[in-house]
């Protein structure tokens, strides 16, 4: 499945997020969490950005957080 990006178009966060992944040269599907809310709140999810990677949902809480997630899955060394 890969690594997808649940984001809002005037979500700081979101955007953090996605220059981070940019900058580091990771490929990734955005997604527009709007047209997603029904698919993230059954997963208890309720803010952007929401990350999926491989399957599995995070909540963005920090970049160190999304860089070990990414690391634990095989995304970063």
């Amino acid at each position: 499945m890969g690594l997808v990006i649940y984001s809002l178009p005037h979500c700081p966060k979101c955007k953090v997020l996605l220059r981070y992944l940019d900058s580091m040269k990771i490929i990734y599907e955005e997604r527009n969490a709007q047209d997603y809310v029904a698919y993230l709140m059954s997963h208890g999810f309720v803010a952007a950005p929401v990350l999926e990677v491989n399957g599995q949902l995070y909540d963005f809480t920090s970049i160190n957080q999304v860089m070990e997630t990414l690391r634990s899955n095989g995304y970063i060394t």
